[in-house]
Parts: C-alpha cells; sequence; structure tokens
C-alpha cells in the first residue's frame, strides 16, 4: 500500500496575516533597537564629539601661565587640536586642556578647540587670552635747576595698555591734581626745591619713576636802573651827610636783595644814578650792555614820578592838557623800558615804585587842594602803567614781571616807627 504524504499549506488569506505580523515584530525590535543605542551613545559618550564645557577667556599679566581646557563627549577616543585666532593650528596643542606659559602681548588674542573621533567633529567657541602689560617708564624725568620766579618742567613718557594713570609727588607727598604726563612748577619759591617722582598706574599695577631734583639757583646778578633811591655809588653826596656816597644812612636795598639772595654786590651792576628823570632811566636802559646770560640775571627798573619836579607836576595838577600829556609819556617811557630790557634778554624783570601820600605830603604843605589832586594824579599814572605792562606780559608768557609797591613800606614805618 502505497502511502502518500501531504504536505500541509495553510489557506492563502491566513499566510499573508503570518507575514504581516512577521513584518511588525521585526520592525519593533529595530526601534527598540535604536533606542537602546540612543541610550547607550547618551550615558557612554558614544557618537559624534559634542562640547558640553566651553572653554573660557582669561586675563593675564605679561610673563605668567594662561589656561583654557574644554570638556567634550563622543565615541572615544577623542582627539584635540588648539587654533589660534581660529585659523592657525598651535603644535602640541592636543590635550583637552591648552596650557600657555610665559604669555607675551603678542600671544593675546583668541583660542579655539577642534574635537574629532570617527563619527564626526565639532568645534568649541573662542575664548580671548587678554594681556596686561605692566607699564614700564621709557622716559624718566630729569633734574632741574631754576632761578626764582621761573617755571620747571618735569616729564615723563610711560610704556603700557592704556588707561595709564599718573600722580606728581613732592618729597613724599601727593601734590593735588597733579595728574599729567607733565608738571609745570610755576613761579618757583625756595619752597618748592626738593625732590619730585611720579607715580604711574595701571590695571596690573603701578610704577614709580627715578627721583627728579628741584634745585634753586640765585640769580647769576642784580641789574638795577633806577634814581637816588637806587644808585649806590654814581652820585658825589657830601660825606659828612650821607654814608659811603649813599642816599640813606647805611646798605641801599640793591645791597640788601644781593645779600638775601647770596649773592655779592657788584657796584658797577647798578646804573641808577641820582636826580635822573624817566628818559634818563630809560637811557640807562639803552646803554646796558647785555650780559653773557641774560635770563638768569634779575633786572630790577626802579620808575621815578611822573613830573620828576616839583614845578612840572604843579603844572600837571593845574592843566589838565598837560597832566594828561604827562601820565601818556611817562607811562610810555617806562613800558619803553621793560621792552627794551625783555629784547636784551631779560625774563625776570621787578618792577618798583607806586607813589602816594608819604610821599608827596610834605611837598604840598597845607595846600589840601593840590595834595587831593596829587595823590588821585599818581593813582591814574599807576593804574595806567600797570595794564600798559600787564598788557605787555600777556602776550609774552616767558617773561616775569613783579610789580612792587614798596611804598606800602614806607608808609609802614612813617605808621610805626617805633617797630
Amino acid at each position: 500500500m502505497a502511502v502518500k504524504l501531504c504536505v500541509h499549506q495553510d489557506p492563502p488569506a491566513f499566510a499573508n496575516s503570518r507575514d504581516q505580523e512577521r513584518k511588525m515584530n521585526m520592525k519593533t525590535k529595530i526601534r527598540l533597537l535604536a533606542a537602546g543605542m540612543s541610550l547607550v551613545a547618551s550615558v557612554t559618550g558614544f557618537g559624534q564629539p559634542m562640547i558640553s564645557g566651553q572653554p573660557q577667556s582669561v586675563t593675564n599679566l605679561v610673563g605668567t601661565t594662561a589656561t583654557f581646557f574644554v570638556t567634550a563627549t563622543g565615541t572615544p577616543p577623542l582627539a584635540y587640536q588648539w587654533l589660534f585666532n581660529s585659523t592657525i593650528a598651535l603644535a602640541c596643542a592636543t590635550n583637552a586642556d591648552l596650557i600657555l606659559t610665559d604669555v607675551q602681548s603678542f600671544t593675546a588674542g583668541g583660542y579655539s578647540v577642534v574635537v574629532t573621533n570617527v563619527e564626526g567633529v565639532a568645534t568649541s567657541g573662542v575664548a580671548t587670552l587678554t594681556v596686561l602689560t605692566p607699564p614700564t617708564l621709557i622716559r624718566q624725568p630729569a633734574n632741574k635747576t631754576a632761578s626764582l620766579f621761573a617755571d620747571a618742567t618735569f616729564r615723563v613718557t610711560a610704556n603700557g595698555d592704556a588707561p595709564l594713570s599718573y600722580q606728581w609727588r613732592f618729597n613724599d607727598g601727593d601734590l593735588i591734581d597733579m595728574t599729567n604726563t607733565a608738571l609745570t612748577v610755576m613761579n618757583v619759591q625756595r619752597a618748592n626745591a626738593g625732590n619730585y617722582v611720579v607715580v604711574v598706574t595701571h590695571l596690573s599695577g603701578s610704577v614709580t619713576s627715578q627721583v627728579a631734583t628741584l634745585t634753586i639757583t640765585p640769580f647769576n646778578s642784580i641789574y638795577c636802573f633806577g634814581f637816588s633811591w637806587t644808585d649806590t655809588h654814581n652820585c658825589t653826596w657830601p660825606p659828612a651827610l650821607f654814608w659811603h656816597n649813599h642816599a640813606s644812612n647805611g646798605p641801599m636795598w640793591p645791597e640788601f636783595l644781593s645779600t638775601n639772595l647770596g649773592l655779592a654786590y657788584v657796584e658797577a651792576n647798578n646804573y641808577a644814578h641820582c636826580g635822573a628823570s624817566p628818559e634818563d632811566i630809560l637811557n640807562q636802559v639803552i646803554n646796558f650792555p647785555v650780559p653773557p646770560k641774560p635770563q638768569l640775571s634779575l633786572y630790577c627798573l626802579w620808575h621815578g614820578w611822573p613830573g620828576d619836579t616839583i614845578a612840572n607836576l604843579v603844572n600837571a595838577l593845574t592843566n589838565e592838557v598837560a597832566g594828561n600829556r604827562l601820565l601818556r609819556t611817562n607811562i610810555s617811557i617806562y613800558s619803553n623800558s621793560v621792552h627794551r630790557l625783555y629784547t636784551k634778554g631779560a625774563r625776570i624783570i621787578l618792577l618798583q615804585g607806586k607813589f602816594g601820600a608819604p610821599v608827596v605830603a610834605s611837598d604840598f604843605g597845607t595846600n589840601s587842594d593840590l595834595f587831593s589832586k596829587a595823590i588821585e594824579f599818581f593813582a591814574r599814572f599807576e593804574a595806567g602803567l600797570a595794564d600798559t605792562v600787564k598788557t605787555y606780559n600777556q602776550t609774552r608768557p616767558d617773561l616775569r614781571l613783579l610789580m612792587v609797591d614798596e611804598f606800602q613800606k614806607y608808609s609802614d614805618v612813617l605808621a610805626n616807627p617805633v617797630q
């Protein structure tokens, strides 16, 4: 008996249902596998590189060490290459951290890193290195020598990153508001002699200059122009009445001034002469020979009173036209004397005078009307002369023109003879 074997076959509709079920199971497995792979990658760092910690900008002093570092994830191994200013690959800079020793101004800039693995590439953000250069002094303040009433200027030049601030100091004390690269000591006095330094400050620190010393030198000499109240040797006074041919019973003010300035008095430098009129005083200046270093001398010009004689003064006080003309003439003469001295190199001129009531009181006796007019006349002369020489001085900043009211001292003597 023959046995017939049969192969069981599903109906066509049932077979199609089984194929779809198998396909759906496969898709589910693939999705589960992908999700698992993604989970594994996120936990263990698998996948293309990702920057999880960016390098941070730093600020360093020149000569110090700067460090950058980056944190990255991805399928290992990860390779690093640091870049300077995004284009220059730094040799041997292939770690997660970058260490720069002895940084200088030329190393300042942008630093970034490229991280690679078999899956891809990631580039960090740019971190900036700022290098601060402490200030250095490339020009130190120099010692200065100045005569009284002159100006002395100290200068310093500093090199360093802005902003730089300056503070000048005198004998270890700060000079208020002296915060520029130059310090000018104006109208030098003996109290200004001493040591000067400047402190230059920067965000990274400060530097102090060398000490510069201001030395006050006495004038090389004093030259005098005027009449009897200044003359010490050009008049022939009766010896029985006048001490050493002086119009006084002792040393005159030019001798006193020389001694107090530390100079030996030189009579030949005194061109004053007794009885000199304003025109004579101008001629003294005109005939004065220029000294070797005129700017180091003091020039004393004592202007006489307008009118020269009592007769001329009375005429000026009683004749308005004559009075105005006399004022203009005398102001012109003395301002011309100042100008002549300046053109000969004088830079420090002491203009002395200022006549007032003590000088003229005895000349008018009981004539109170002329006395009052004289006081007003002298006041106009002094004001006009002061305005003229002040205007002249304003156009010549290198001229020190000092106007001294010596007659105030004379008034004090008359008011307080015992003192």
